[in-house]
């Protein structure tokens, strides 16, 4: 199994108009702003991930990911949401749950 593509999908929600006067910007600072990571492999299966608090991955990080095999990365030091697709990835190969992967539940 070769990672073919990696989706990076930020989702930035508006806030609420209440928390746009005074000090809403500041109190809800990266509240709003996430990420959705899609993992894609040779054999057609996609893992997915996600993170509300460190939104932004490094290009370099995902480029590195592309042709290589997924369970090269168990343990990874990568960005939370590209770590959870990956894991998310091996578990579906596995057909058990990605918890498996890191230990008892």
């Amino acid at each position: 199994m070769k990672i073919t593509d990696i989706e990076v999908i930020p989702i930035a929600m508006p806030l609420a108009e209440r928390y746009r006067e005074h000090d809403g910007p500041i109190r809800m600072y990266d509240m709003d702003q996430h990420v959705v990571v899609k993992v894609h492999t040779d054999n057609g299966l996609v893992g997915y991930g996600d993170c509300e608090d460190h939104p932004q991955i490094p290009e370099a990080d995902v480029e590195r990911l592309i042709g290589r095999d997924p369970f090269d990365f168990i343990q990874n030091e990568l960005h939370l949401a590209l770590g959870m697709a990956m894991y998310d990835v091996m578990g579906k190969h596995l057909e058990v749950p990605a918890y498996k992967l890191l230990g008892p539940k």
